[in-house]
Formats: structure tokens, sequence, C-alpha cells
């Protein structure tokens, strides 16, 4: 049985959980751009696990930031953005969520494997054979292990082709808020 999403302030959270490498991102962002035209607002926060400078070094917004400006807010034309100094601590993927929820419809995370939220595996054969994901939180498996996939179908959770666009878009809609 598919356990019920995490939702944050109204806005349902869904984590893309995988592999590095296996193709996730090349999927996910032809399913955030069907989700777009259907005037779906997502928000994707995705993990960076190294800790590096987000923004680019000797810039004049970096040099703002290494002189203890924070925040620092860089704006164009047709975007902005926004660096926080967080010394203490790396911000949680909560307080991320409650960061954009209010100005979006869904939220897909990605890199987030060990927080406790609503996941989709998805798992490619030939790159890496192991589950990522075997928790309650699974809602959904994207995957060419077609074995694995009968056994969670057999459990209620949807299960999808490496490739289904539309299915996974249409899976997600039904978390949108509208």
């Amino acid at each position: 049985m598919v356990p019920p999403v995490t939702t944050i302030k109204g806005v349902s959270v869904i984590s893309i959980v995988a592999w590095s490498n296996s193709g996730k991102t090349t999927l996910f962002e032809k399913v955030v751009s069907r989700l777009h035209k259907q005037n779906i607002k997502v928000g994707v926060i995705k993990h960076h696990s190294h800790d590096t400078d987000i923004d680019v070094k000797g810039k004049d917004s970096w040099r703002y930031s290494q002189a203890g400006a924070s925040p620092v807010v860089i704006s164009s034309p047709t975007q902005f953005s926004v660096i926080r100094q967080r010394p203490e601590k790396e911000a949680t993927l909560v307080e991320l969520c409650e960061e954009i929820a209010d100005e979006v419809d869904l939220i897909i995370t990605e890199g987030y494997k060990y927080e406790a939220m609503s996941k989709i595996e998805f798992s490619r054969v030939a790159h890496n054979p192991k589950p990522v994901e075997e928790g309650e939180q699974l809602i959904a498996l994207i995957s060419d292990n077609d074995e694995r996939k009968r056994a969670y179908e057999k459990e209620g959770i949807p299960c999808f082709d490496l490739d289904d666009v539309d299915g996974v878009s249409n899976f997600l809609l039904q978390f949108a808020r509208h």
C-alpha cells in the first residue's frame, strides 16, 4: 500500500532517489516541462553534497559574501538569486521546502536519499542493480527491472518504465495543489 505523501505548508513534497548518473534528471526535466505546460508550478530542490560555493568565485556577488554580506541578491531582467550564508549548519530539507512552498503547487527534490520524505525511486539495472530505496516512504518505482516492478505492483506501488514521461507526469499531477 502506498503511504500518504509528505506535505509541507499544504504542498506535496516528493523526493526522487537514484544512484548518481542513472538518468533521473533527464526523465524529470521532461516531467517538469510537461507539468509546467499544464500550469503546475513545480519547485525543485537539488541537493549538492560537495562543500563548494554556489556562487562564482571572484565575481562581485561572491566578493560581497566573502566580505560578510548575507543575504546577497543577484538580479537580472529575467531572474534573481538569493544567497544566504549558513555557517552553523546546512539547511534542512524541511526548511528549504518551507522557503518555497508558498510559490509552488508541487515540490520535487533530488539527492535527498536519506531524508524521511515521500520517495520515487529511479533505477536502471545496467547502472546499478541494487535497490536505492525499500523503505516505507516509497510511493512509486521507475525502473527497467520487470521482476521488481511486478513485486511492487502486487503491494500496490505504482511502477513506470524509464521513459514514461506521460505516466510519471500524470501520477504527479494527483499530488499538485491546484
